[in-house]
């Protein structure tokens, strides 16, 4: 096991403060804070270089989906904007709904509404936006599938005509069989359903996914659930145009899920891809980079310092790429950081960075990057000593 040094190189202690009511945003540049109650933030880049911000506040008797939008060369975030609210929603730390902004206002939104009385049974509800999400379309479901079993998990990426989806989807249960399947489908400007197809019949039930632009089809990265339960990272082609074909082959086998799913990103043809294994016992961080857009991958970079929970986020920032994950940086594991590492395809640049110090509770759930106008962006649910959450965004020192 590698030594676990910790470098301060630069430390954003926004969670100081006590959470309470207030305004959403704070005057600081890049920074923004959301109510308590709120919780599960996602950063969106448009091409256009526009950023969004979306995130869940708990809103009695039920929950709302908001979002912020930061426009090129601003520092503050808009006023919040409501996309949809609910009582039946599925709200949880790992499977998150968010919005995916296309060009000129296109924005997509998803969420989580329950369909059955488990605890499991949701599908995933989406609406179009063409207002930059000022006005809203109606709302539908995303998959073929209506049984009360598990829908969600949602990765995507836009391309000429719309929104290109993938998703884990339950239908498998209805039918008596317990795997959950990995599946995809075409999302037009004006919400109009492409065909569903499936992907991958048998995947971990709960790890998050993720997609890029790649080539001819978008390249869905995954865990994968053999017969014997290895439960490695694969690519699919979201057109199923490919064979499926494993990324790290580290042989993990788990009998159960580890809700702990990969990350991607892409810069020009540039492809950088990070994710959590515990094969052989040995939890690890790791990286790849593709200089072919995810056509063929480079050797395997481990970026943890001993001790990593997980949790991926990746992004690039003027063309080198920043993972972060979380980390218990203490030998009682009492102490859970977001841990920062710039790397290229050569190797990793200058030493880690201890981002920010969070609870280790589930609650927590996954960090986010973005970059807008050559800054880094971190977003992450804060949670204080009484459980309560709160969203907050602030940028890192580089």
């Amino acid at each position: 096991m590698r030594l676990a040094i910790l470098v301060l190189v630069s430390v954003i202690m926004l969670t100081g403060c006590a959470a309470q009511d207030g305004p959403s945003a704070v005057s600081a540049p890049y920074a923004f804070t959301g109510p308590v109650g709120s919780n599960v933030p996602v950063l969106a880049e448009t091409p256009g270089g526009t950023l969004y911000l979306s995130w869940v506040e708990a809103v009695a008797p039920g929950h709302v989906l908001k979002l912020a939008s930061m426009a090129p060369g601003e520092t503050t975030w808009s006023a919040p904007r409501e996309i949809a609210r609910d009582t039946s929603w599925f709200v949880n730390w790992a499977d998150v709904p968010g919005v995916m902004p296309g060009p000129d206002g296109k924005v997509l939104a998803y969420w989580l509404e329950r369909n059955g009385t488990g605890t499991y049974t949701y599908g995933v509800r989406y609406a179009v936006s063409s207002d930059a999400g000022y006005t809203w379309s109606s709302m539908n479901w995303l998959h073929d599938d209506r049984s009360p079993s598990e829908h969600g998990f949602v990765s995507g990426v836009t391309d000429a005509d719309g929104w290109q989806l993938a998703w884990l989807d339950g239908n498998q249960h209805a039918k008596g069989t317990p795997a959950m399947a990995l599946h995809s489908r075409h999302v037009a400007w004006d919400g109009t359903l492409g065909e569903e197809k499936a992907l991958d019949n048998r995947v971990c039930d709960c790890c998050p996914i993720a997609m890029i632009p790649s080539g001819v089809a978008p390249l869905v990265f995954y865990r994968d659930r053999s017969d014997a339960e290895i439960r490695d990272i694969y690519l699919a082609a979201a057109d199923g145009s490919q064979p499926l074909r494993a990324l790290d082959g580290q042989g993990w086998e788990i009998a159960g899920c580890p809700v702990n799913g990969p990350a991607a990103r892409t810069h020009a043809s540039t492809a950088a891809v990070a994710w959590f294994t515990g094969a052989q016992q040995e939890p690890r961080v790791l990286t790849a980079f593709s200089a072919d857009g995810g056509n063929t991958f480079g050797e395997t970079m481990r970026i943890d310092q001993g001790q990593p929970i997980g949790r991926v986020a990746v992004a690039f920032v003027n063309g080198t790429a920043y993972a972060a994950w979380l980390e218990t940086t203490d030998a009682n594991a009492e102490t859970t950081m977001i841990m920062m590492q710039a790397l290229t395809a050569d190797g990793l640049v200058g030493q880690p960075i201890a981002a920010q110090r969070v609870s280790g509770a589930r609650a927590s759930g996954y960090p986010r990057l973005a970059a807008h106008d050559g800054t880094l962006l971190l977003a992450w649910t804060d949670v204080d000593a009484d459980g309560k959450t709160r969203v907050r965004v602030a940028p890192v020192e580089l």
